[in-house]
């Protein structure tokens, strides 16, 4: 899934790319390329630092909501005396 997603990206960026050097001039082609490489340096700098601390907190969070209904369940369970 991963690989696909990255493949249309990567299709999605060589459309642009081709696409935009045909219709603008030279001098907004050449500025536009160039905030665009800026735009992902800091994307590819900034991803890492915003990825990290999500996973771990989306990790954290989905430990917790796992934890929730084992003790749930358990409890109900010992109420109708299914559980000793």
């Amino acid at each position: 899934m991963l690989l696909v997603s990255k493949a249309f990206i990567t299709m999605a960026y060589n459309i642009a790319y081709l696409y935009g050097s045909e219709i603008f001039p030279t001098e907004v082609r050449n500025v536009g390329i160039g905030v665009a490489a800026v735009m992902e340096d800091v994307g590819a700098f900034v991803a890492p630092l915003v990825a990290g601390p999500l996973v771990f907190v989306l990790s954290q969070s989905v430990s917790a909501i796992a934890k929730r209904p084992k003790c749930t369940l358990t409890a109900s369970l010992r109420q109708y005396d299914v559980v000793h």
